[in-house]
């Protein structure tokens, strides 16, 4: 728990609170804001547990920045649907 009696601890737990917020997927986009800004998350402890991996990137550097494009083109395309979703 984050949360204590006492908050003399709360520096040591800020950058926990604040790796976990930039991770999680947004509702809008379905992406977190460290997937949206670098075009995957970060490792984790549980990225070492060994499962097969289902996104794959490209290392070459034109071919990342038209994966990274339309990325960007997806979550442009979720956030405005969610607008849409809060005007009605």
């Amino acid at each position: 728990m984050l949360v204590k009696k006492s908050i003399k601890g709360y520096n040591e737990l800020w950058p926990h609170v604040e790796f976990s917020h930039n991770i999680a997927p947004s509702e809008a986009t379905k992406l977190s804001s460290f997937h949206i800004i670098y075009g995957q998350n970060p490792l984790t402890p549980l990225d070492f547990v060994p499962l097969p991996i289902i996104t794959k990137f490209s290392w070459e550097p034109s071919k990342r920045a038209e994966e990274i494009k339309d990325l960007y083109t997806k979550v442009r395309a979720r956030i405005e649907r969610r607008k849409e979703l809060a005007k009605n």
